[in-house]
């Protein structure tokens, strides 16, 4: 697993000194290095041109929204044909509500607030 990316920036006889270019998680003293190997993109969207559907069942930090970047599980591995480099859409289907109904606001006098109760206009 990769923690991050370390930068060189000073060389001595027995240690050296680095900038932290980016962190995916910690890193802490005694971590493993390894040289930096540009990770190139797919060659296809799917490398075996596989339908998979899924969901993303975790994420870094228990962070509640993700964004470019951010390491994220999946419900999906190498049992189902995942393989290094696959790409997935990420999407979202609403499901619709016959009881609720999106209303705009016009006109206040008070706070209002979740909960509030309403009534139609006389």
């Amino acid at each position: 697993m990769i923690h991050g990316e370390l930068e060189v920036i000073e060389v001595g006889d027995t240690t050296s000194y680095t900038n932290v270019l980016m962190a995916d998680d910690e890193i802490n003293l005694g971590a493993l290095l390894t040289p930096y190997q540009e990770v190139t993109a797919p060659l296809s969207a799917n490398s075996g041109n596989k339908f998979l559907e899924g969901y993303i069942v975790a994420t870094k930090l228990d962070k509640m929204g993700v964004g470019i970047t951010d390491i994220v599980c999946i419900d999906k591995g190498w049992e189902n044909g995942v393989h290094a480099g696959d790409v997935f859409e990420v999407y979202y289907i609403p499901e619709i509500e016959k009881k609720t109904a999106t209303a705009v606001i016009v006109q206040n006098n008070y706070d209002m607030h979740v909960g509030n109760k309403i009534r139609s206009k006389r």
